[in-house]
C-alpha cells in the first residue's frame, strides 16, 4: 500500500485507507455540543486537539478553528469548555459569512458591485 506521509509516530496516519477510517470518526470524540476532540497520540505524543467547523450561508463547511496542546493541560472539563467556546466562535464566523453574503447581494442589486 502506498504511503502518503512519513511515519512520525506509531499512531501517524500514513495511508489513504487509514485517513479514510479516521474520517469515519472512529478516532475522534464527537460532542452533542457541536465540537470534536482528537484523543491522545493521534496527532503526536501526549497531544490533544479540540475543534469546530464553520459554514457558509448554504451550510457548506468553509473551515475550522481548533486549539491543541499537551494532554496535561486538557482535563475533560477543560476540553468541554474549550469545545463550547470554539463552537460559539465558529457559529459567529458562520453568521458573519451570511451577513457578508447578504451585503454583497444587496450591493450587486444596487449596481455598485464590480
Amino acid at each position: 500500500m502506498k504511503t502518503l506521509l512519513p511515519l512520525a509516530l506509531a499512531s501517524t496516519l500514513t495511508t489513504f485507507a487509514a485517513a479514510q477510517q479516521a474520517l469515519q470518526l472512529d478516532n475522534v470524540v464527537t460532542s452533542p455540543f457541536g465540537y470534536v476532540s482528537v484523543p491522545d497520540e493521534q496527532l503526536e505524543d501526549d497531544y490533544i486537539a479540540v475543534g469546530a467547523e464553520f459554514r457558509n450561508a448554504f451550510g457548506d463547511v468553509q473551515g475550522a478553528i481548533s486549539v491543541g496542546g499537551p494532554r496535561g493541560r486538557f482535563p475533560k472539563a477543560r476540553i468541554r469548555s474549550i469545545g463550547e467556546l470554539l463552537r460559539s466562535e465558529a457559529d459567529a464566523l458562520s453568521r458573519r459569512q451570511e451577513r457578508e453574503r447578504v451585503t454583497r447581494a444587496r450591493t450587486r442589486r444596487a449596481g455598485r458591485w464590480r
